[in-house]
């Protein structure tokens, strides 16, 4: 005769608390231990998981991108590479809130790895975007679900991305490693099959709601969050950097730019989403235009300033705790739409590269200054 128990919950030491099942039978068959349960029930464990699976993602993309593209090509392919890979994330975040069972990360990695294998670089964008997009809103979804207002998983998760766009930068344009994106997306296809655990898949991304007052309502957090983003994405492509000259420096860049991703989310649970992000572009501001000349005043700049992305997620959620694939979806809508002018347009001369700085990160802090916290 089979007996069936349920396992208590089991409490973290962050004070987190997560439920999960166990099943024996008398044959001494488990089904799921309560230790793996525990553990991949874990928006903490989750976050460095998907760290690890962003981390390919990106990789395995930007090998991709440059590795197939011809130098006439390139210029559209990447915008057409930003428009649906970013875009469509909004939708993919509704289908994974309306299915939050449905293992769209495994999907996304499977789609990813058809695309390498399509030599014809126009015709590989559409799995490989298509796969970009689910990849990147489960990651999410599972860095926050059931985190009680912890936003330092999803900080990890998202600052991944940029160690990941450095790596495939350089592999795909010196031919190297062809084998590693393969490894790299099994691997993550694997791992999303696997984490979260299943009982952890539809629980609510809950406690964010002390970053936003009760009195803002959902349509106003989101446009001044899509205004902050949108306007720090093209600040991104405008910060003098006449120090860049080799190829060392865009990699300290890069790792700059990822590791002020992670602290934002770490910081923003120890001083709160609004201080945190006021505090950081007003220390950026100065450092980004004193530094055009000087890698370490520019570096320093770059570090605050990227700080903003995991935090203007958690603030979204504070009005979409059910609907953290959307939330996540609104933010990179926001982000191509401030990358996009990018491709037709940027300041060439250092006072044109200021104004910009200066004037978009001054109406970012003020649509962060008008939201105040419970």
């Amino acid at each position: 005769m089979n007996k069936s128990r349920t396992a208590a919950p089991c409490k973290m030491r962050s004070g987190m608390v997560y439920y999960f099942g166990k099943k024996e039978t008398d044959g001494g068959t488990v089904e799921r231990s309560d230790r793996f349960s525990c553990i991949a029930s874990s928006p903490a464990v989750n976050g460095w998981v998907y760290a690890f699976v962003h981390f390919s993602l990106e990789t395995a993309c930007f090998r991709y991108l440059y590795s197939v593209a011809g130098d006439t090509d390139f210029w559209m392919l990447a915008l057409l590479y930003d428009a649906f890979a970013f875009v469509p994330q909004v939708f993919a975040g509704m289908l994974q809130d309306r299915f939050p069972r449905l293992r769209l990360g495994a999907i996304g990695s499977a789609l990813v790895i058809l695309a390498l294998t399509i030599p014809q670089p126009f015709a590989g964008l559409i799995p490989l975007t298509a796969g970009n997009a689910m990849v990147h809103v489960a990651g999410a979804e599972a860095s926050v679900r059931g985190a009680n207002g912890k936003t330092a998983p999803v900080g990890v998760f998202v600052g991944a991305g940029s160690f990941g766009v450095l790596l495939g930068r350089i592999l795909g344009s010196s031919g190297a490693l062809p084998w590693l994106p393969f490894v790299l997306m099994s691997t993550s296809l694997v791992l999303s099959l696997v984490f979260p655990a299943q009982e952890a898949l539809a629980r609510p991304a809950n406690g964010f709601e002390r970053h936003v007052s009760d009195s803002h309502p959902a349509g106003a957090v989101t446009l001044l969050i899509f205004v902050t983003v949108t306007a720090r994405a093209y600040v991104g492509y405008a910060i003098p950097t006449a120090w860049k000259v080799s190829l060392w420096h865009t990699v300290v860049l890069f790792l700059v730019m990822g590791a002020g991703k992670g602290a934002g989310g770490f910081l923003a649970d120890r001083f709160g989403a609004r201080k945190t992000a006021l505090l950081s572009l007003a220390a950026a501001l100065p450092l980004l235009i004193l530094g055009n000349r000087t890698a370490a005043v520019s570096l320093a700049g770059i570090f605050l300033f990227s700080m903003t992305m995991a935090v203007s997620y958690g603030i979204l959620l504070a009005r979409f705790p059910n609907r953290p694939g959307f939330a996540f979806g609104v933010t990179t809508v926001a982000l191509f739409l401030g990358s996009l002018p990018a491709f037709f347009i940027l300041p060439q001369s250092f006072a044109a590269q200021s104004v910009v700085v200066i004037v978009l990160t001054l109406l970012a802090l003020a649509s962060f200054a008008a939201l105040k916290e419970r």
